[in-house]
This record gives C-alpha cells, structure tokens and sequence, in this order.
C-alpha cells in the first residue's frame, strides 16, 4: 500500500474508498491480512486523478462509465468527452435515487416504476440489485404516469415505441462498429463522440419534422385516432 500511495500521489484512505468503491480491481491477497498492487492498480489511479481534475462534480456512478471506457484503451479526457456526449449533459448528477424514494417523489406507486422498468419504458442510471434513478428519470416517470393516466393501455403502447428506439440505437451501434473497426481506441472513441453529438441532434430533429408531417397530412384529430386504432388492434 506504502509504494501504491508514492507512486500514485494518494492518500491509503482514498485508495481504500476506491477499492470499495469497486473503482478498482481487487488486489491479489496472499493472506488474509496482505494484498499486493500492480501496475493495473497504478494506471487506474492515475486515470482517476486525471478524470476527477476535469469533472470534479462526476459522480461515483458516472466515473465507473468512463473508467471503463479507460480500460478499453481510451484516454481518460477522450472518455469523458464520449461519456459526456452520452448523457448528453443531463444524466450527470451528484444526487441519486432509489426506486422507493423515485416513486415518492414522483409521487406514484412503486409498482407503476417496476411496469415501466419492466417495459424498459424507463432505463434505471445503475442497473442489478442496486438500481438508481436521478432527477431525469424523476422527471420522465412524471410524465409518463401523467400521459399513461390518459393513454389506454398506456404502458404496452410506450412499451412498443421504446423498443423501436432499442432497435435504432442497436443498428447506430452497428454502423458505429463499422466506421470504427480497424482504429485505436481513442480513434474509435472520437468517432463515437462525433456521431454521438450529430445523433442527439439528427434524433430531436427528425422526430420533430416526422410529427409535423404527420399532423399536416391528417390532421392532429385524424392522427390521436390513427394512434388510439393502432393500440386496440
């Protein structure tokens, strides 16, 4: 622990908060009570220093994502700009939530996040038995029990239009495999950064014009009953 904290600059007590932080990979343990450090444990801690100088307010949750864009090879300020680009800006938070305090919030039941967990309608921040939520997803899960209260069947209809958006970012995902198959991972980060911000861009717009398109053709009436005929069949 003494050469890790001269090598790295750091104090024990902030190395130990990133072990258990899962921040770090587990040192291999001869005994119970020793634990020796690598050249592994040397990288990440300097790539942490590095990423919390640029984003001191980057939460615990959203540093595990660039760290792992670290250990795929990326630079860590190369993956904060992709991960940043990502979020677009509005998923970085310090405060988090639990299902139960999102609920309370939002003030709906419990089981209504679940149905839209479930219905992948609403993508928890931190999947797996400790699942979290932020103040997006407090502000999604407002208007979706608002539009819900006047949809029928209003889960399954979001249920089917979130997985049309799973199957688009599934083939982005694949023109983006190809674009950047062959490059370093730093190039593949900056063209996943590139097409990232054209995305969130293309993806605003295009919606936009497509509802617009589909107002003038028939008409906002004639389009609410396209819609409620397409749920019922």
């Amino acid at each position: 622990m003494r050469d890790l904290e001269k090598a790295c600059d750091l104090p024990a007590s902030a190395i130990r908060f990133y072990l258990k932080m899962g921040l770090l990979p587990e040192p291999h343990r001869p005994t119970p009570n020793s634990a020796l450090y690598g050249h592994d444990h040397i990288d990440a801690l300097k790539a942490l220093k590095r990423i919390k100088a640029l984003a001191p307010e980057l939460p615990l949750i959203q540093l595990k994502r660039v760290l792992e864009l670290v250990d795929q090879g990326v630079e860590p300020e190369v993956a904060l700009s992709l991960h940043r680009a990502v979020a677009q800006g509005g998923s970085i938070s310090n405060h988090t939530l639990t299902l139960s305090e999102l609920a309370r919030a939002a003030d709906v039941e419990p089981d209504l996040v679940e149905r839209l967990i479930d219905a992948s309608i609403l993508v928890p921040l931190q999947s797996g038995a400790d699942r979290l939520f932020n103040e997006v997803d407090l502000q999604v899960v407002r208007g979706l029990a608002s539009v819900i209260s006047i949809v029928p069947n209003g889960v399954a209809a979001l249920s089917d239009v979130a997985d049309l958006l799973r199957r688009a970012s599934a083939r982005e995902m694949e023109i983006r495999n190809t674009v950047s198959s062959g490059l370093s991972p730093d190039q593949a980060a900056l063209i996943s950064h590139q097409m990232q911000e054209w995305g969130n861009f293309w993806h605003a717009y295009l919606f936009a014009r497509l509802r617009l398109q589909d107002i003038a053709r028939h008409g906002l009436g004639e389009t609410l009953k396209d819609s409620a005929k397409t749920e019922e069949s």
